[in-house]
């Protein structure tokens, strides 16, 4: 990229480059800050930050008018959202689910697939079956259109929501003696 920036073709290059983001971003994918392209399902996935940027990322889509920008920025701010020092469980769960129904509505399955596994994440504290429902639905239609890291992502979303739904009242209600 560097290099065709650099030749005469700087022009056409830049254009070509310009081209292939707003395409991008027109099919729900937006870039990083190396270029690389970040797909639907990796916007469901938000590392660690400090809490200043967690509560911009929790904001951001208050001023998002389109609705596949709108979605994604949902997804972000649901995720961190959950990763706050207060956590805003009910917040984030709202956001994922207002999410699901915007990719439902622009019948983008890895969209909605990723808000599937985001409903099934802020679902864990508080509806152990729904996010197990939710985890499962995603990894189907991960798998209906054949995105393997979101089908990796799903099937960790599935194994959380049986570890909370087997959390202490299987480890404690065992068999009995008699």
């Amino acid at each position: 990229l560097a290099k065709a920036l650099s030749s005469k073709a700087s022009g056409e290059a830049a254009k070509a480059l310009a081209t292939a983001m707003d395409l991008a971003r027109e099919v729900g994918a937006t870039w990083t800050d190396s270029l690389t392209p970040i797909t639907a399902a990796d916007l469901s996935t938000v590392a660690p930050q400090d809490e200043a940027a967690l509560a911009a990322a929790a904001a951001a889509p208050e001023g998002v008018a389109e609705p596949r920008q709108k979605a994604a920025a949902l997804v972000k701010a649901a995720m961190a959202q959950l990763q706050m020092e207060s956590p805003q469980s009910e917040d984030a769960l709202r956001n994922a689910k207002e999410a699901l129904a915007l990719f439902r509505e622009l019948n983008s399955a890895e969209g909605e697939a990723t808000a599937l596994r985001a409903v099934s994440v802020t679902s864990l504290g508080t509806d152990a079956f729904g996010a197990l429902q939710a985890a499962n639905q995603s990894l189907k239609t991960f798998k209906e259109v054949g995105h393997s890291k979101g089908q990796a992502a799903a099937i960790h979303a599935i194994a959380q929501a049986h570890r909370g739904k087997h959390s202490r009242t299987t480890v404690f209600s065992g068999p009995t003696r008699p």
